[in-house]
């Protein structure tokens, strides 16, 4: 094996970047020669300025439009949402990907949450294999689940969503000549691998048949803990910018116990004012060691992003989360299901406020979440990424 392709089509920020770190450092040791084809090109070359790897922009669909199926019920309506809606834009982009693959002509394709590229390669002979959480990654059932279990049931709207996007994903398998689905999870059964970095219990698909969980990656680099002075319990916040963000601020202030708020993105001002109103917080704005702060804190709040939820989680801390999007509030609702954390609505400061307390001076949700700690704690994030490199190095398929 030679050359590896590794691609990123969907979601924001610097998570799927930095969650593909450690293995591409695994695999550049190795001597292989990178790509890497991303969302964001400019994010991109600043986490890996370390790194030997060509990175490439991804085909990605832009509109201005809002999409029908915005609030998607299911994957297929996740992906009907980027783009898969219109079948000549979903066509165009899958030529492209496929032109990228034919100019890098590579032994083997990663895919972390690229569905057009998949799309794009069925049929051509190359292994390949996903990489990422559980909600990237459909169950071999047909339709999709339900991604809103809340909501009442709405079985047809799930049958037609599912068609739509069949049949536009078979518009451009034919016109490519590659084999047709008969389901949105067909298309991923055509996957040789999936390397599912999660655990069966935070898997956003219970019934899944297919792929082989390694836990979370690594947890990225970040400048170390420095706790403020102060009485009680440690309170860490990872909180991203959001019309709440300030509310919670408040009621973290209002504990007066030593907090340390990661809050990328905040304002200036906000950060004065609460530094000379609140010594017992510090504020970051930079990357903290989270690895590092999961051990020293005693409770954690945040928005239900994966990759954080389980870090802390392993190491046995309650949580109070407030999510934003659809996967933080499944990713949320698991984590509850276990019984280490509350999940309340962000814009609700009463339940805040229950919340917040109820996680201090409960005893029954820190033993949950320390009984998952328990169960996980010889899991070794680095040994499942040298496991996942390994089995990229294999020649079979």
């Amino acid at each position: 094996m030679g050359r590896v392709l590794i691609t990123w089509e969907l979601g924001g920020g610097l998570g799927h970047l930095l969650c593909l770190k450690p293995l591409i450092k695994r695999l550049q040791s190795c001597g292989l020669e990178l790509f890497l084809t991303v969302r964001d090109v400019a994010n991109a070359k600043d986490v890996y300025s370390d790194t030997e790897i060509t990175i490439l922009q991804s085909p990605i669909h832009r509109s201005s439009a809002l999409s029908p199926f915005r609030d998607a019920r299911s994957f297929a309506e996740l992906l009907l949402a980027e783009g898969f809606a219109d079948r000549d834009d979903l066509y165009s982009r899958c030529l492209a990907w496929r032109e990228i693959v034919a100019r890098i002509d590579p032994d083997f394709i990663l895919f972390d949450h690229a569905p057009t590229a998949i799309l794009a390669v069925r049929g051509i002979d190359i292994r390949t294999a996903t990489f990422g959480n559980g909600f990237f990654v459909p169950p071999l059932i047909s339709p999709t689940p339900d991604l809103r279990p809340w909501l009442p049931p709405d079985p047809e709207r799930t049958i037609q969503s599912e068609q739509i996007a069949v049949t536009h994903c078979n518009h451009v398998l034919s016109r490519f000549r590659s084999p047709t689905i008969s389901g949105i999870g067909n298309l991923y059964a055509g996957i040789d691998e999936h390397f599912l970095t999660t655990f069966r219990e935070l898997d956003h698909f219970s019934q899944r048949t297919n792929g082989r969980y390694y836990g979370i990656p690594p947890a990225g680099v970040g400048v170390p803990p420095c706790w403020p002075d102060g009485v009680g319990k440690r309170i860490f916040a990872y909180l991203q910018p959001s019309p709440f963000t300030l509310e919670l601020f408040k009621q973290i202030a209002l504990l007066r116990m030593p907090s340390i708020v990661f809050a990328p993105g905040v304002s200036p001002d906000l950060v004065d004012y609460c530094r000379s109103n609140f010594p017992q917080i510090r504020i970051e704005t930079e990357p903290v060691d989270l690895s590092a702060v999961s051990k020293q804190c005693d409770v954690v709040v945040h928005h239900g992003t994966h990759n954080t939820a389980a870090t802390f989680l392993l190491a046995g801390i309650p949580a109070l989360i407030c999510p934003i999007h659809l996967e933080h509030r499944l990713t949320g609702m698991m984590i509850q299901e276990l019984g280490a954390a509350h999940v309340v609505d962000p814009y609700d400061t009463s339940k805040i406020i229950n919340g917040l307390h109820q996680l201090l001076v409960s005893t029954a949700i820190s033993q949950c979440a320390q009984e998952f700690a328990s169960r996980y704690q010889r899991c070794s994030a680095i040994k499942n990424m040298d496991c996942i490199a390994e089995r990229i190095l294999k020649n079979d398929k």
